[in-house]
């Protein structure tokens, strides 16, 4: 299944997703490793992405943190102007900030 899914991502994954008026999803998720919590506790990795809706483009990027900053940097550089986003209003995306992005 695991190979599948990554099939999947790398086939649709690509940069700059866009289309003036088209929606697109985002929302940030952390992962880590621990097999029954039984051993050494991995680093958190925190996973950046986003679906068109319509088109169905995705994208998928690694990030160091959820802050402001970081995601505004990674929806800038994965999604072109003229989108509307849908997020979960996670304080880290500041409405007014897109907005001036153009999306």
């Amino acid at each position: 299944m695991r190979e599948i899914c990554a099939y999947y991502m790398n086939s649709k994954n690509k940069k700059n997703i866009g289309g003036d008026g088209l929606v697109v999803e985002i929302d940030e998720n952390m992962f880590s490793k621990r097999k029954a919590n039984i051993g050494r506790v991995l680093p958190p990795q925190w996973i950046f992405g986003g679906l068109c809706l319509e088109t169905q483009e995705c994208f998928l990027v690694k990030v160091d943190n959820r802050n402001a900053k970081t995601l505004m940097t990674a929806i800038s550089e994965n999604i072109e102007t003229g989108f509307i986003i849908f997020s979960d209003s996670w304080r880290s995306y500041k409405t007014e900030e897109l907005e001036n992005a153009g999306f």
